[in-house]
């Protein structure tokens, strides 16, 4: 499954970049998946730790790279993983990270 991708916004994304737009996109995109898969690795690890503290924040800072690229539905689940962890929910933060991963696209 990919994730829902905003295509406007990264078409806007695009143009603000000027002449080398694509180039620039490609940039932006290179360290976005670079970051998801720290992020994939990190939440993998505090969940197996317990270590909720670390998985909601980790997955607060997935969010945001989410939304800036895009991938609505990623952020959207991401949020639900964030607000599970800092609830003490580990079950829940295990579901939503199953669902979490079949939305990431690598």
């Amino acid at each position: 499954m990919h994730p829902t991708l905003d295509t406007a916004l990264l078409e806007e994304l695009e143009k603000l970049s000027g002449n080398d737009g694509a180039s620039f996109l490609d940039s932006l995109i290179a360290i976005y998946i670079e970051d998801v898969e720290r992020a994939r690795q990190e939440l993998g690890e505090g969940l197996a730790e317990r270590d909720l503290e670390r998985v909601a924040r980790t997955a607060h800072g997935l969010r945001s790279g989410s939304l800036n690229l895009g991938a609505a539905r990623l952020a959207a689940l991401c949020r639900e993983v964030d607000a599970a962890a800092r609830e003490g929910l580990i079950d829940a933060v295990r579901t939503r990270l199953v669902a979490l991963e079949q939305e990431i696209p690598l």
